[in-house]
């Protein structure tokens, strides 16, 4: 079985028009390129792409569209592909490949909700890097508005030592990302509207966004829960967060307020909440030692297999379990807590190896990394899946689709 190439998948832009126009874009991340599958009026996927492009840099392994744009995160840079009435795609540019002394490596990306930045967790820069957008999606840093151009960041946060970033998400004016520092953390850092642009930057200009820093020059976060061990895939929804624990086999269900944490203190400590910094300070700058207490959580799942993939739909917390070849969805309880065991599994095949996820009405898309193809299942009542795929497309040779993102079209998708 190949290496998984890891990724996630997401849903964006449904919206509500008399023919149901839609392409749905995936990954070929051993191929390096992006092929894009017409949708049906009734969910299905055409067997074969309309749209294939290669892409710049190698192992394509996220995707988001936004403002008639995909993004496609690779090893070294994230690119942008403009989206034709049609669905077809054509490349206007990437950010600034970073191959030397290390390479960004991002593993996810997400925008602002205003589509005006992009941001950009580089495990190999250490850094979270935020890069500002053109009016019309391109990466707004261009000496010539007519050819592809290459965009830089305008701010970030500096990572810890080693953070080995995983997945990102944006809500408001807060940025969510899991990471493999602290023994496994979710830190959330604040956006703050730009004077000069309005656009939603992080805490340091790039003059401070550079390797060899020091652990003390590390941002610390607004917000934080450590000693997750490996968190993965995560979701937000309301007044909570659910988080994948690779280490644990678990989902976790985390309740936050106004977007945050419960703040912790040292056990051995009675000092108030407010004097005692989330990087275990207090207040002067001084570093605490622990043991520490951090926010529990309000419910977890039973252990169980590691989930590559999360979404939520319809009151449903829907997983892709790459190792059994299936995916299991948990009909979340009235208080939004999580369901011990899953409430309905699709059928297992080990060959499916099934990674990032996207829904679009009542259809789950699954990219099948190992069976070259990407599959379509019913959602019924509560966002359940039926136990088998109701269409597919056909094999991809060696092409391992291990993201997924669909976009509403303007005009047909033939």
């Amino acid at each position: 079985m190949r290496s998984l190439l890891q990724a996630v998948g997401i849903v964006v832009l449904a919206t509500s028009v008399v023919r149901a126009d839609a392409i749905l874009y995936a990954t070929a991340a051993t191929t390096n390129g992006v092929d894009g599958f017409c949708i049906h009026d009734d969910g299905s996927l055409a067997p074969t792409p309309k749209v294939h492009v290669p892409t710049a840099g190698t192992n394509p392994r996220r995707l988001v569209v936004g403002n008639k744009t995909l993004y496609v995160a690779e090893t070294d840079r994230v690119e942008a592909f403009r989206i034709a009435p049609h669905g077809g795609i054509t490349s206007v540019g990437s950010t600034q490949p970073l191959v030397q002394p290390n390479k960004m490596n991002p593993l996810d990306i997400a925008l602002s909700p205003d589509l005006t930045m992009l941001y950009v967790p580089q495990s190999g820069q250490r850094r979270i890097a935020a890069y500002p957008l053109a009016d019309d999606g391109r990466f707004a840093l261009t000496a010539d508005a007519d050819k592809p151009y290459t965009g830089d960041f305008s701010s970030c946060v500096q990572g810890p030592v080693g953070p080995r970033y995983r997945r990102i998400a944006v809500r408001d004016t807060l940025l969510y990302v899991t990471e493999a520092a602290d023994n496994g953390a979710v830190s959330v850092y604040p956006l703050a509207t730009d004077p000069t642009t309005g656009r939603l930057d992080l805490q340091l200009k790039p003059a401070d966004c550079h390797l060899g820093k020091t652990p003390s020059d590390t941002t610390c976060p607004l917000s934080q829960r450590r000693r997750l061990f490996v968190p993965n895939a995560f979701v937000l929804d309301d007044d909570r967060i659910y988080v994948e624990s690779l280490f644990h086999h678990r989902i976790f269900a985390f309740p936050l307020t106004n977007g945050l944490f419960d703040p912790r203190w040292p056990q051995h400590k009675k000092a108030p909440k407010d004097t005692v910094s989330v990087c275990l300070t207090d207040a002067d700058g001084n570093a605490l030692k622990g043991p520490f207490r951090w926010a529990p959580s309000s419910s977890k799942t039973n252990a169980a297999e590691k989930y590559q993939d999360l979404v939520f739909h319809d009151g449903t917390l829907i997983g892709s379990q790459f190792l059994l070849g299936r995916i299991d969805a948990f009909q979340l309880k009235p208080d939004g807590s999580l369901r011990r065991r899953p409430t309905r599994t699709t059928k297992g095949d080990v060959r499916g190896s099934p990674v990032g996820l996207a829904v679009r009405r009542n259809v789950l898309y699954v990219a099948a990394g190992e069976l070259d193809r990407v599959q379509a299942f019913r959602l019924r009542t509560n966002a359940l899946p039926d136990p088998t795929a109701f269409s597919e497309t056909d094999e991809q040779t060696d092409s391992f689709p291990n993201a997924l993102a669909v976009a509403e079209l303007p005009d047909t998708c033939p």
